[in-house]
């Protein structure tokens, strides 16, 4: 029997419970609020009890949209909470993974000790294809949503808990150089397919500001492993693409809003998605790590393409800031 009991009943008195603690912290507005007596309530909690609350944690988070607020005490606590080695069964960590797999961003998660949680589990009782499936179905979402380095750190960790390759990179299907990319690579021999694989995973694990020193130095190697030309000219067709775009239908989430707003509509054909964002401006980057005359006329065009005007400004600022500063390393 799950220690989460999944009863509604029982669900919502944990929720009212922390929203009563919620409504008070606020009342109060100190400065140090895990310091209060409510927060040394909660992180003093047994382990059942303590367990119960990261649930509740979690239904919380998914109302955050409907309740236009945020809970920054209760993540520092769940953080702290998950700390603690809670003995949280199969049934338990399926529904964190399964809500995790859901959700439309990580903001205010408390991924990584989610993450850790399971890596505990697996460590003592391994992995059934129930609970796999559950990871590697948040994995996709994390490689699907994350926009920070701690949401995008955790792929890998992920990965491995599911059977999956280590290195893994996502792809938004609406773009068309996105939905290229992903079937030329596709089309590869496996040595070279996985090479690139890696080349990838790297170059979308770029959520800082600019390329460290390390994160070059590391690319400029996966470019030696699947080969300069080969990386010059695949990328000089994947770049010359990102004009061109989004083809798909709207999402369903997106259509009654659009019924109300034709703006949103439009704003979808130029929309680039964090996936693919990320894997843009990784790949411009990596043109630092092995500059090549030959990437001149290609990072220009892109230039010019990302900093296009669109309605909403320009189509992709970061990634004309990253072809301007490529071009300046050659």
């Amino acid at each position: 029997m799950s220690t989460l009991q999944p009863a509604d009943a029982v669900l919502r008195d944990d929720i009212r419970e922390l929203e009563s603690w919620i409504e008070e912290v606020y009342s109060l507005q100190p400065r140090r609020v895990t310091a209060t007596l409510i927060a040394k309530t909660i992180l003093g909690r047994d382990d059942a009890s303590a367990m119960a609350m990261v649930r509740a944690y979690v239904v919380k988070l998914e109302l955050l949209h409907q309740e236009h607020c945020v809970h920054e005490f209760m993540h520092s606590l769940a953080d702290q909470l998950l700390k603690r080695e809670l003995p949280f069964s199969e049934d338990d960590l399926v529904w964190l993974a399964e809500r995790a797999a859901k959700t439309q961003d990580f903001w205010e998660w408390p991924l990584a000790g989610i993450v850790a949680a399971i890596e505990r589990y697996a460590a003592n009782h391994g992995l059934n294809e129930r609970l796999a499936g559950g990871v590697d179905r948040m994995r996709k979402n994390v490689e699907q949503r994350g926009t920070h380095k701690s949401e995008r750190d955790l792929i890998e960790r992920l990965s491995a808990l599911a059977g999956r390759p280590a290195a893994s990179f996502a792809v938004d299907p609406n773009d068309p150089w996105a939905r290229q990319l992903h079937d030329d690579v596709g089309a590869l021999a496996p040595e070279l397919r996985d090479a690139w694989s890696r080349l990838l995973a790297h170059a979308q694990n770029c959520t800082s500001a600019k390329p460290s020193a390390q994160w070059l130095d590391q690319a400029g190697r996966l470019v030696d492993a699947v080969g300069l030309d080969e990386f010059v000219e695949r990328t000089a067709v994947w770049f010359a693409l990102f004009g061109l775009h989004g083809t798909d239908a709207l999402p369903a989430e997106l259509r009654a809003e659009a019924a109300r707003d034709p703006d949103i509509k439009e704003m979808w054909r130029y929309d680039v998605s964090v996936p693919n964002g990320l894997l843009l401006k990784g790949l411009i980057w990596t043109c630092r790590a092995r500059p090549d005359p030959r990437q001149r006329p290609v990072l220009q065009s892109l230039m010019r393409e990302c900093s296009n005007k669109t309605p909403f400004g320009k189509r992709f600022a970061e990634g004309a800031t990253a072809c301007k500063r490529a071009l300046d390393a050659l």
